[in-house]
C-alpha cells in the first residue's frame, strides 16, 4: 500500500474557461475493471443493493454491495485533457437512473453539465444543461422526486425535479459572493443540508425553504455531512479543522464532539457518516497505521459507538487518503480511496468485500525507484509496499527483480536543478524555469548525461527546457508525473504516471512513442503505440479500447482492442519502436517484413462495430421460470445492417434458443425467448454486422426454483493433441506427447467423479496428422451436440509458427519447406469448433516451444472472445518459450496443471478445484519451476462466471 498520501486537489471551486467543438474522433482510454483514476464519489439505491462509483477516469461503474462484482462501465461525452472527468454521482432510489457530472462541460457553451443515465441500458435520457461551474456534489431525495446539485465557484445550490429536470427550487445561501458551497444532501424527510466554506451549515425543509443555520463550528471549511436515519442529528466533518461535531438535525445547536485526543493535525478526518440507526459514527480521512509484519500502511476508518460518544475502533480500510463514507442500509459502512479502492465493512468491522487498484502506485516519495536502461528498453520500479519489478520491452518480460539501470539526477553536464520537488518555482542553474501554469507543481524531474535536456513533470503537463531554462516543447501529461527516466543514450524519456502507466517520449520534441500498463499480478500487461498498436499478454488486451462520441445527447459508443484485433494487433510494430523512435517508420518497416496487405485508411470510425444494451430483464432479476423473455436493443454505426444475433448463457453461446416471431436479423431491437437452466446464471447478449460483434450486454438471473444442484453431472470430452516425435527431426520435442498423455490420463480418473461420463481422443506423435487432427475437432463438436451438460476440453502441446499474420499448430507431418498451409493447421479450425460446441469449452495451451510464436497470444484471445465463450489456459506471454526440463518429466505448464488438478490448487481444501484457482496455481507455480522465465496466463470471456473443474475425493 502508498505511505505517502495522495496530493488531494480539490477541483470544487475551478471554472473551466475553454471550450471546443466535440470531438467524434476516437480516442484511447484505460478499460481496467477497477478504476485507473481516483475514485471521487460513491453511492447507493434505497435497498443497498448496488453501489455506484465515479472517477476522474471519466467513467462511472455500478457494484454489487454485497460482493464487490463490478455490473457495469458507463461513459459520457469526453475531450483531452479534463473534460469528462466525473466527480460526483447519485443513485435514484430504485436504481434506474444515475445522475453524474464534474467537469462535463457540453463543448458548446462555457456551462457545465449533469447526465442523467438508465442504469439498466446505459443510455443518456437527459442532461441538465447550463450550469455555472463544475459539479462537485449530487444527491436524489429519499423518494426520488429531487435532485439536488452544488458547483464548484461561488454559486447556491439547486434542486431539480426528477419529472421535467427542470431547476425547481435554487437553495439561498448568502449575498457573500465568497461563499463556497461544498456539500448538500437529503435526510430521510426531503430536508437537505448544506456546508459551505464560510464555516457555516445550513438546513432546509422539505419546501426548500431555509429554517436553520449555525456558523459557531470548529472550522471553516465544513467538508463532509451525514444524518442518522431518523434525521436527529448531524455529523460534520471538516477540512480545516480535526474535530468533528454532531448537530440538532433540527435546530442545528451543537450537540457533542467525539473524542479526537489521539488525532494529529495532519491526520485530519474530514469524512463523517452515521450508520442507518445511528448506533454508530464513523470517521476517515488521512490518518494511518503501518503493520511491520505485511510492512504495509493502511488508512483508517475509526468507527464510535454511541453515535460518536462511545468507545473508539479503528479499522484498516484503505490504500490512501479517503474520499468519501457512506451508510447503507443494512448498518454496513462503504467507502472510496484516492488508493484507488472501494471497499465495505459491518458493524463488527468484518470485511464484506475489498476491489483494490490493479496498478502500482506511482505516488512515490523516492524517485529513485523508477529505474531506465540505455536504449529504454528496459524499465524497473519499485512501488512501496510492493516487490520490486523490471520490464523488459524487447522480449515482453516481467520480473520481481530490482533494476541495477540508472535512476533520475538533477545535476549532470554542468547542469544542475533545484527546487524542483513538489514545488512551483524549480530553478535550471539558479535561473527559474518560465512557463508553470498557475499552480502547477514540478513532481519530478532528470537530465540528459550532457547536461542539454532538462525535463520535468508536473500534474498535467511535460517541459523540457535546455541548460539556459529556455523551453524546447511543452506537451499534455495524462497526469501527475510521479517519476522520469532519460535512457543512458539521451533519446528517448519514460515517464511513471499517476494512474499507473509508463510513458516513452522521443526526447528530441516530446512526440509519445509508447505507453505501458503492467498490472500488480505480473501476469497482465499491454503495451501500446499512440495510433492504437498494441501487443499483450494473454486476455489482458481489452485493457485499452477506443470511446467515440456519439453527439452531445448521447452516450458515447466504446470499443475495446479486441474489436479491431485483426488491424491493431501488432506485436511486429510495437518491436519496431525503440529502434525508429517514429511510429510511422516503425509501421512501414513491420509491413514490408510481415509482407502484410497495407490497409489504405485505418479509419476506426468507418468500422465500427454495434453496441447493445439489455432492456429487460433487469439485472438481478428473479423468477422462478426457466423460460424467460430478454428485449434488447441494438445499435451499429454508419447505417451498417446487424447481420447477427447471439445469446450466451454464462459465457456459452446458445443458438438453438427460441426466436420471436415478429423479429428479423436486420432489426435494431427485439426479443429473444430463452431457456436458462434451473440456477442462477448470466444471460448475455451480442450483435453482428460486418465490422464485427459488439461487446456483450449482461444480466444476472437470480433463480428461485427448485435448483438443480449436482442431479446429473456433466459429461466430459476431451482431444488430446501432443506432437514431440515430429517427421522434420529439426522440430523434435521431449514433452509435448507425454504431456497430453499424462493430462489425458489423469482427466480420466474424475468418470463418476465430477463427470457422469469421461471421452477421450488422444493424437500423438505420428496420429497427430492434419487430417486426424481435423476429424478430431468434428468428433468433439458432434460428441457435444449429441446431449446436454457437456464440458469440452482440448489440449495442445507442440509447435506454433506464424506465417504472414497468421497462426498455425504443427502437426506430426509437417513440411516447413512448403507453404505452411499445405500441412499446418490454422488457428481458424479451433477457433470455429470451439465457437460451435454445446457446453463450455476449456482449452489448454501450449505451442510456445521454439521462436517466432507471437501468434498464440492472439489466438488465445480469438478463442477467449466472449463470441467464442471458450477458458483458455496458456503457457506463456508474449516471447516466453514454453520450457521443458527432465526433472520434472514434463513441460513446465502441464507439470504446473497436473499438480494442480490433483489437489495442490485447493488452497482452502474445498475439495473442488476451479477454473480461477487452477489458473492462480499453474501461473505461480511454473515461474517457480521457471525462475520467472515463463509466465502462464489464463483467458477469461468477462461474462463467464467461475465453474469447478475437478472435484477431489
Amino acid at each position: 500500500m502508498r505511505k505517502l498520501a495522495a496530493f488531494l486537489v480539490l477541483v470544487l471551486f475551478l471554472t473551466p474557461v475553454l471550450t471546443w467543438a466535440q470531438d467524434d474522433a476516437p480516442m484511447l482510454a484505460m478499460n481496467l475493471w477497477m478504476h485507473p483514476g481516483s475514485v471521487d464519489d460513491i453511492d447507493t439505491d434505497a435497498s443497498g443493493t448496488y453501489l455506484l462509483t465515479v472517477s476522474d477516469d471519466k467513467t462511472a461503474r455500478l457494484w454489487d454491495a454485497q460482493t464487490g462484482d463490478l455490473y457495469e462501465i458507463y461513459r459520457v461525452p469526453i475531450q483531452k485533457g479534463n473534460e469528462g472527468m466525473l466527480y460526483s454521482c447519485a443513485l435514484n432510489p430504485d436504481a434506474s437512473l444515475m445522475a453524474v457530472g464534474g467537469w462535463t462541460n457540453d463543448l458548446e457553451s462555457d456551462y457545465n453539465t449533469i447526465y442523467i443515465i438508465d442504469v439498466n441500458t446505459g443510455e443518456m435520457v437527459h442532461r441538465i444543461k447550463d450550469l455555472p461551474n463544475v459539479i462537485s456534489n449530487l444527491d436524489f431525495s429519499v423518494d426520488g422526486s429531487y435532485l439536488v446539485a452544488t458547483f464548484g465557484g461561488t454559486n447556491n445550490p439547486k434542486v431539480f425535479t426528477s419529472t421535467t429536470w427542470e431547476v425547481y427550487a435554487e437553495l439561498n445561501i448568502s449575498d457573500d459572493e465568497s461563499v463556497k458551497v461544498r456539500e448538500a444532501i437529503f435526510d430521510n424527510y426531503n430536508r437537505i443540508a448544506c456546508c459551505s466554506y464560510d464555516g457555516y451549515v445550513y438546513l432546509f425543509d422539505a419546501s426548500f425553504d431555509l429554517i436553520a443555520e449555525n456558523g459557531s463550528l470548529s472550522g471553516q471549511k465544513p467538508y463532509s455531512l451525514s444524518f442518522t436515519g431518523d434525521g436527529t442529528k448531524l455529523a460534520v466533518g471538516f477540512a480545516d479543522a480535526i474535530q468533528m461535531q454532531v448537530l440538532d438535525g433540527v435546530s442545528l445547536e451543537l450537540l457533542y464532539e467525539p473524542d479526537i485526543s489521539d488525532i494529529e493535525e495532519s491526520e485530519r478526518m474530514g469524512f463523517v457518516a452515521f450508520s442507518n440507526d445511528g448506533s454508530y459514527l464513523y470517521t476517515a480521512g488521512r490518518k494511518d497505521q503501518y503493520f511491520e509484519d505485511t510492512e504495509e500502511s493502511w488508512h483508517l476508518i475509526r468507527q464510535y459507538s454511541n453515535g460518536g460518544q462511545g468507545g473508539i475502533y479503528d479499522i484498516p480500510a484503505a490504500g490512501n487518503t479517503f474520499m468519501k463514507l457512506l451508510p447503507l442500509p443494512n448498518t454496513h459502512i462503504a467507502y472510496i480511496s484516492s488508493e484507488p479502492d472501494i471497499g465495505a465493512f459491518t458493524p463488527d468491522a468484518e470485511l464484506v468485500f475489498y476491489n483494490s487498484t490493479q496498478a502500482y502506485s506511482t505516488a512515490v516519495y523516492d524517485r529513485s525507484v523508477f529505474r531506465v536502461n540505455q536504449d529504454a528498453s528496459q524499465i524497473g520500479f519499485k512501488a512501496v509496499g510492493k516487490e520490486p519489478f523490471t520490464f523488459d520491452v524487447n522480449n515482453r518480460i516481467f520480473t520481481e527483480a530490482q533494476s541495477e539501470h540508472n535512476s533520475f539526477v538533477d545535476a549532470a553536464g554542468g547542469t544542475t536543478v533545484t527546487d524542483w520537488k513538489n514545488e512551483d518555482f524549480p530553478q535550471i542553474n539558479n535561473i527559474e524555469v518560465p512557463g508553470f501554469s498557475d499552480g502547477e507543481t514540478s513532481r519530478s524531474v532528470d537530465i540528459s548525461s550532457d547536461g542539454s535536456r532538462i525535463v520535468f513533470g508536473t500534474g498535467w503537463n511535460l517541459y523540457c527546457y535546455n541548460e539556459n531554462a529556455e523551453q524546447l516543447w511543452q506537451i499534455d501529461a495524462p497526469n501527475s508525473v510521479w517519476c522520469i527516466g532519460i535512457s543512458d543514450n539521451d533519446k528517448v524519456l519514460v515517464t511513471a504516471n499517476d494512474d499507473g502507466t509508463f510513458n516513452w517520449y522521443n526526447i528530441e520534441d516530446g512526440s509519445k512513442l509508447l505507453s505501458l500498463f503492467v498490472s500488480t499480478d505480473g501476469k497482465s500487461w499491454i503495451l501500446w503505440t499512440e495510433s492504437g498498436y498494441y501487443d499483450a499478454a494473454p486476455g489482458t488486451e481489452n485493457m485499452i479500447g477506443w470511446h467515440v462520441n456519439n453527439g452531445f445527447d448521447q452516450s458515447p459508443f466504446f470499443y475495446a482492442a479486441s474489436q479491431f484485433r485483426d488491424i491493431y494487433y501488432r506485436p511486429d510494430v510495437i518491436d519496431n519502436i525503440l529502434v525508429t523512435l517514429n511510429e510511422d517508420e516503425a509501421k512501414r518497416l513491420a509491413d514490408q517484413k510481415s509482407e502484410r496487405v497495407v490497409v489504405a485508411q485505418e479509419n476506426i470510425a468507418q468500422m465500427l462495430p454495434p453496441t447493445i444494451s439489455i432492456l429487460s430483464p433487469a439485472n438481478s432479476f428473479e423468477t422462478d421460470q426457466t423460460q424467460l423473455k430478454v428485449q434488447y436493443k441494438a445499435l451499429s454505426p454508419n447505417n451498417e445492417k446487424i447481420t447477427k444475433i447471439r445469446v450466451l448463457i454464462d459465457g456459452r453461446p446458445v443458438e438453438k434458443q427460441f426466436r420471436s416471431a415478429e423479429e428479423g436479423l436486420l432489426e435494431k431491437t427485439g426479443t429473444r425467448t430463452v431457456i436458462i437452466p434451473k440456477k442462477d446464471c448470466k444471460i448475455s447478449i451480442m450483435a453482428q454486422n460486418q465490422y464485427g460483434w459488439s461487446e456483450p450486454a449482461s444480466v444476472t438471473i437470480k433463480y428461485t426454483g427448485l435448483k438443480e444442484t449436482d442431479l446429473v453431472k456433466p459429461a466430459l470430452y476431451i482431444l488430446s493433441i501432443g506432437v514431440s516425435d515430429y517427421k522434420e527431426n529439426s522440430l523434435k520435442l521431449n514433452y509435448a506427447a507425454k504431456d497430453a498423455t499424462d493430462f489425458a490420463d489423469f482427466m480420466e480418473t474424475q468418470q463418476g467423479i465430477m463427470y457422469r461420463s469421461v471421452d477421450i481422443k488422444r493424437l500423438t506423435d505420428e496420429l497427430a496428422t492434419k487430417q486426424e487432427i481435423t476429424k478430431g475437432l468434428i468428433w468433439l463438436e458432434q460428441k457435444c451436440a449429441e446431449s446436454k451438460n457437456n464440458i469440452a476440453m482440448i489440449f495442445l502441446a507442440g509447435h506454433g509458427q506464424n506465417d504472414r499474420g497468421a497462426f498455425y499448430f504443427l502437426p506430426y507431418e509437417t513440411d516447413k519447406s512448403i507453404n505452411l498451409r499445405l500441412t499446418a493447421i490454422d488457428s481458424y479450425e479451433f477457433v470455429k469448433t470451439v465457437s460451435n460446441i454445446n457446453g463450455k469449452v476449456v482449452m489448454f495451451l501450449d505451442a510456445c516451444h521454439s521462436g517466432n510464436v507471437m501468434g498464440h497470444v492472439e489466438f488465445a484471445n480469438k478463442l477467449g472472445d466472449p463470441a467464442n465463450g471458450s477458458v483458455v489456459f496458456s503457457s506463456s506471454s508474449g516471447k516466453q518459450l514454453s520450457q521443458e526440463n527432465e526433472e520434472w518429466g514434463n513441460g513446465a505448464f502441464t507439470r504446473a496443471l497436473i499438480e494442480g488438478l490433483k489437489g495442490k490448487a485447493d488452497p482452502y481444501n474445498d475439495k473442488v478445484i476451479t477454473n480461477k484457482s487452477l489458473d492462480s496455481y499453474v501461473s505461480s507455480r511454473v515461474a517457480k519451476l521457471t525462475n520467472n522465465g515463463q509466465t502462464p496466463t489464463t483467458v477469461t470471456p468477462p461474462n463467464m462466471p467461475q465453474f469447478t473443474i475437478i472435484e477431489i475425493e
